[in-house]
């Protein structure tokens, strides 16, 4: 489809655009000899352009489509603000901080909505300066376009994806991105966006959840290695209830499937012993150890992201060549692997969460000097529970 760009038969309408949002920003308080309410010159529009130039008192002239330019202002008395979600009409857009340098140039998609990240966006900027936030700042948006409308029922569903997608942000740069609240005087600054365009599906990003949050948490603590872990270790503690039921039920179905209604003494020990197992893996000492079991498929790439010495102490004290990583061990031979290495996150998690003078100390604790590498295969564990939640039921799987 064509852009639309600037005619003399359309200039009157961006004219009028123009002039409703001066009203919508300043009101009452609008100065037609201030140069910083006029917003933009139309003086300077060229005919055949694509593009507008506004220029925000609080970011600076920004330059928009004439498409989102007449999408944006299409009804400025229907923008409502929500927390920081920014709804007009068809769109919303809700800031996000940006941690890393270069651009992310990415579009995701579903049935009826697009999503993007969008620089200097326009409705933040509208609502920053109305608010009559005008310390100079910069922004970056989530933007969420759905050509019929976004009804007020949907608004739920938006935080979802928003949700969604920063999580997607988060584990793709390995750095914790948020909703940037409004107002905010921590000016921030951006490259300008490159051409080629990631498109994703959103129905390929993880299912929201509380999960997702607590990853970004987690990477948000980069300047403390223990609290990174800690809340790394705590989805962990979030999943394994639902792991360990679900393991449970499995082999309570087992049971009764293979014998049909007909039951002994010895077919109701069975069911009783699936019980008592259940009961020891809810245990706190076994509950890391049980979840990796149940939860991680990928151990064997992921072990050779434990530091060296942990995986030293590993082929040690199991007394199997496993001292970089899991190539020759087989699928029996995995379960005292999960045990040792669920056995160190637990401890670790004790030492690092309990008074070193009371502490008992057993051994198999990460010292301080590999924390750093064990958080590099903690988050790698956290984001395989996230695939693991995502592939169960819907009435099993943890969501918001």
């Amino acid at each position: 489809m064509d852009s639309i760009r600037i005619t003399q038969e359309n200039i009157p309408t961006l004219q009028e655009r123009i002039k409703a949002l001066r009203r919508f920003v300043f009101g009452d308080k609008y100065d037609a000899n201030n140069p910083k309410h006029q917003l933009s010159n139309d003086e300077k529009w060229v005919i055949g352009n694509d593009t507008i130039e506004i220029n925000f008192p609080n970011t600076g002239a920004n330059s928009y489509s004439i498409d989102d330019f007449l999408r944006y202002t299409d009804d400025l008395g229907d923008i409502k603000v929500e927390g920081h979600y920014i709804f007009a009409g068809s769109t919303v857009q809700v800031p996000i901080n940006y941690p890393v340098s270069g651009p992310m140039d990415i579009v995701f998609k579903s049935a009826n909505y697009t999503m993007r990240m969008v620089f200097a966006p326009f409705l933040v900027n509208l609502i920053d300066t109305q608010w009559g936030n005008f310390t100079k700042r910069e922004y970056y948006a989530i933007e969420i376009f759905n050509p019929y409308g976004i009804p007020d029922y949907m608004y739920p569903e938006v935080r979802k994806m928003v949700n969604r997608i920063l999580y997607y942000l988060s584990n793709n740069a390995k750095k914790n991105f948020h909703i940037h609240p409004i107002p905010n005087d921590n000016t921030q600054s951006w490259a300008e966006m490159n051409q080629g365009v990631t498109e994703i599906t959103l129905e390929k990003l993880p299912f929201s959840s509380p999960l997702l949050r607590m990853y970004r948490e987690a990477l948000s603590r980069s300047n403390n290695i223990f609290a990174r872990y800690i809340q790394f270790y705590k989805m962990i503690e979030v999943v394994s209830p639902l792991a360990l039921k679900e393991k449970m039920y499995h082999e309570l179905f087992d049971e009764l499937k293979n014998h049909s209604g007909q039951y002994n003494l010895n077919n109701l020990t069975s069911i009783e012993q699936s019980v008592n197992r259940y009961n020891k893996t809810i245990q706190e000492a076994v509950l890391a150890a049980t979840v990796l079991k149940h939860c991680v498929y990928n151990i064997k790439d992921l072990y050779t992201s434990l530091p060296d010495p942990i995986k030293q102490k590993c082929a040690k004290d199991l007394n199997m060549d496993i001292s970089k990583d899991l190539s020759n061990v087989y699928s029996s031979g995995l379960s005292v692997v999960y045990d040792k290495v669920g056995s160190i996150l637990y401890a670790t998690r004790r030492g690092i969460a309990h008074f070193k003078s009371v502490y008992q100390f057993t051994g198999d604790e990460c010292k301080e000097a590999d924390m750093d590498q064990l958080n590099v295969f903690m988050e790698k564990v956290c984001s395989s529970l996230i695939t693991w939640n995502n592939k169960q039921p819907d009435h099993i799987r943890i969501k918001d």
